[in-house]
């Protein structure tokens, strides 16, 4: 039998089904593409919000005050006092040696300590702070708030250090506080101890009561800008 003959409603049925097929085709590939466009648009999003969300900001921890050496009658033989500081964090400095001038001339720094400063940010990791000056009044304290517009990067901040009421009198007993060299934390490896500001124990009563008069460091966290100006306290927990 032979072969019926293809009519022009026979020819628009098969285009229509074909037309049909890759339609549908065509539109499970738009689905994929837009399923695919939206996990870039949010999943990919939180991903890279939380990255830009770590570049601005900044946890530091806060050391903690010592706790006091007493005598037999409950006077102080060691006790903390107030003081102000000025730190550096590496990664927000625009211009180190420009920076350092500044510093220099406004905390009348000798050759060696901005020697010893330049050498310590060249060693120092990320957002570790570098310690430029402590112990300050209030004075030059205050000469370095003045100018944080134009020293990004740069921290003033108050702290406290150790205060000996009597003395030398009974200065190789009670013993003294340093910061911590390099086999220190190569024994301990915790942050704290390359924390600015935190001192331990050398010698003496200081030494031996280590771990009773470090006490427990706080924490700070703030947001900053990409140039080190803080925007705003995200908040504090205080040492113990």
């Amino acid at each position: 039998m032979g072969k019926l003959p293809v009519t022009s409603a026979v020819l628009t049925n098969r285009f229509e089904r074909r037309t049909f097929v890759l339609g549908a085709l065509q539109g499970g590939v738009g689905l994929m593409l837009a399923t695919r466009l939206g996990y870039l648009a949010v999943a990919q999003n939180e991903k890279y919000q939380a990255a830009s969300e770590s570049n601005r900001v900044n946890l530091t921890l806060i050391p903690p005050r010592r706790g006091w050496v007493l005598d037999r009658f409950g006077k102080a033989l060691a006790s903390n006092r107030a003081d102000f500081r000025v730190d550096i964090i590496p990664d927000r400095v625009a211009d180190r040696d420009k920076t350092m001038d500044t510093l220099a001339g406004l905390l009348s720094l000798p050759p060696d300590k901005v020697r010893d400063i330049r050498d310590k940010l060249d060693k120092a990791r990320g957002f570790q702070p570098v310690e430029v000056a402590a112990s300050l009044d209030w004075e030059r304290y205050a000469s370095v708030s003045v100018r944080l517009p134009e020293l990004p990067g740069v921290i003033p901040q108050q702290g406290f250090s150790r205060f000996y009421p009597t003395g030398a009198a009974v200065g190789h007993l009670v013993g003294y506080v340093g910061a911590a060299s390099a086999e220190d934390y190569e024994k301990e490896r915790n942050p704290l101890l390359v924390t600015p500001g935190f001192k331990i124990g050398k010698d003496g009563l200081e030494k031996h009561f280590e771990t009773r008069l470090r006490g427990v460091p706080g924490a700070r966290r703030v947001e900053a800008t990409a140039s080190g100006r803080i925007v705003r306290d995200l908040g504090t927990r205080e040492d113990v």
